[in-house]
């Protein structure tokens, strides 16, 4: 989604404000919902965030960081809903016995989810990372990601020429490359023109194109084949030949959407029958791994028997020679003898053990 589609969803959630946080839940994953009031938001960063009607069961157990929010912020109310600056980071504000939290989801790069103290300061986090310009760790102050554009210049079409190719000039632009070029497609211009070569009324009519996009936003959602495929607040010229229906809300928009197109997730069943198979199956891997170490044992001891009864004036005259020092019968004692010599015939008269290789 892009940071003009965030501005939309944000919209849609502003009446929440005043309303009781309900429920924080963590699916792991960076997927998250939000239930204020009687409404559930769904967030899946860095992807999307809208209003949702596709309830996932919660987790048996909640994770460490579902924890660590819900300890703070359960029951508190949401007072405000922005976004920072024009990039993809939503703040929800929230009050809690007079203390104040802001829960920060930033939609770009990998995604994350930060909570903060009133003053800013990481409470916990999805994921703690640094970089050059600012890091998040736990009791440090949260800095935001840096702007190049502020919400008051995310059109600047002029500050975003370069000698690249338009297209990519116009991507540096927080608005989203789905909706600049739209621009250029309406404004005639094509998308590989380098930004220097164009004239002054060129960057002046792409201008134009696109503040009308943002002033004459409707929701779309495009279909094929009965199968949402795109969304937009626009109508976009490259979805010729597609289906597209107006809806109420960018919301619904964008939980069609991502609800056709994200891959089936197990339910919390699913996956607690998953890991129950799988114990039994390990059980079993147990089970059968100590029958065979059984039936070993159990063969080795019948041989041993065997072997002592085919051997057994041997044993006899072996218990004679570890008793008295020599076997009656000369012959077997002599056998012995030569047994004891290779270490066949231990005998320890301290312990009173024998022990005889047959």
């Amino acid at each position: 989604m892009t940071s003009l589609e965030y501005m939309g969803i944000i919209g849609e959630i502003l009446p929440l404000c005043g309303l009781r946080l309900d429920k924080f839940i963590d699916y792991s994953g960076k997927s998250y919902r939000l239930r204020i009031g009687k409404t559930d938001i769904a967030i899946d960063a860095p992807a999307r965030m809208c209003i949702t009607k596709y309830i996932r069961d919660s987790p048996a157990t909640p994770t460490d960081f579902a924890f660590a929010v819900r300890k703070r912020i359960d029951n508190s109310r949401l007072v405000s809903v922005s976004l920072h600056e024009a990039d993809r980071v939503v703040v929800f504000e929230f009050e809690k016995e007079g203390e104040a939290f802001r829960l920060v989801f930033e939609m770009f790069s990998s995604g994350n989810c930060v909570l903060l103290s009133g003053d800013g300061t990481c409470l916990v986090a999805a994921e703690y990372n640094e970089w050059k310009d600012r890091e998040i760790r736990q009791k440090k102050q949260y800095l935001f990601p840096k702007s190049d554009f502020s919400r008051e210049r995310m059109l600047d079409v002029k500050a975003a020429i370069s000698a690249k190719f338009i297209s990519a000039c116009l991507s540096r632009l927080p608005i989203g490359t789905i909706y600049t070029n739209e621009a250029l497609a309406r404004a005639g211009i094509g998308e590989k023109i380098k930004g220097t070569d164009l004239s002054e009324s060129q960057v002046e009519k792409i201008g134009k194109e696109l503040a009308d996009i943002v002033d004459s936003q409707k929701p779309l959602l495009y279909f094929d084949g009965g199968k949402p495929v795109e969304f937009a607040l626009t109508a976009l010229a490259g979805m010729g030949g597609k289906e597209a229906r107006e809806m109420p809300t960018l919301s619904e928009c964008v939980d069609e959407y991502y609800n056709a197109n994200t891959p089936a997730r197990e339910t919390e069943k699913q996956i607690q029958e998953t890991k129950e198979i799988a114990r039994i199956r390990e059980m079993q891997e147990k089970q059968a791994e100590h029958m065979q170490m059984l039936d070993a044992a159990a063969i080795s001891s019948s041989a041993a028997g065997k072997a002592i009864l085919e051997n057994m004036e041997l044993v006899e005259a072996a218990i004679e020679y570890a008793k008295k020092g020599k076997a009656s019968d000369a012959e077997k004692n002599a056998i012995l003898q030569a047994m004891e010599k290779s270490g066949r015939l231990r005998i320890d008269k301290k312990g009173g053990t024998l022990e005889i290789e047959l």
